[in-house]
């Protein structure tokens, strides 16, 4: 007697399909070649992410310790930081020299510099589905095929302190960049 297999379908989300990314429609601050329906993007830190108090605190608050309720991931979000592509021109769409610097400002003091590199092989981001396409509740290892990301931004390096003027400049910059065409991802 064969062993039970654990196995899923995989497929494109179709026209109507229930969570299709097609019928959304949202605002992208990403450059062109960074965009995906979803607004999905790769960010790759060498380091970790050390988290306020008040995230860990209420995932410790719930009832039974856990993080998710009744299958839905926690609603609190924190933000982690201000992404930016200086060198971004939006007359230039298929210049690729802004790929070579991207700066992720993390609160008013430090910055990480990085860039913008093509994924060997493109990443798939998959999301199980709640409901068939054809109505058909029956089969849950129905999996869709969410985005495909084919580039990362990478920071490879430590952050840089911002102090004094550096930081007055970066505040400064932001305030211009609400102001232009150049790019950005507020947190």
């Amino acid at each position: 007697m064969d062993a039970p297999s654990s196995q899923a379908k995989i497929h494109w989300p179709g026209a109507g399909a229930v969570g299709s990314t097609s019928s959304r429609t949202s605002v992208n601050a990403l450059p062109p070649l960074l965009q995906t329906p979803g607004g999905l993007a790769l960010l790759e830190l060498q380091g970790a992410f050390n988290l306020p108090a008040t995230a860990t605190a209420m995932a410790a608050d719930d009832d039974d310790g856990d993080v998710e309720k009744d299958d839905e991931p926690a609603s609190h979000i924190t933000p982690i930081g201000r992404l930016q592509f200086p060198d971004y021109d939006p007359a230039a769409p298929e210049s690729t020299a802004w790929m070579r610097r991207v700066q992720l400002y993390v609160g008013p003091h430090q910055r990480l510099t990085g860039e913008v590199k093509k994924l060997p092989r493109p990443l798939a981001v998959l999301r199980r589905q709640k409901e068939s396409p054809d109505g058909d509740n029956g089969d849950n290892n129905q999996l869709e095929v969410v985005e495909l990301i084919h580039y990362k931004l990478l920071f490879s390096q430590r952050p840089e302190p911002m102090t004094g003027t550096a930081a007055a400049e970066a505040a400064a910059d932001t305030e211009a960049a609400t102001t232009t065409a150049t790019p950005s991802l507020e947190n």
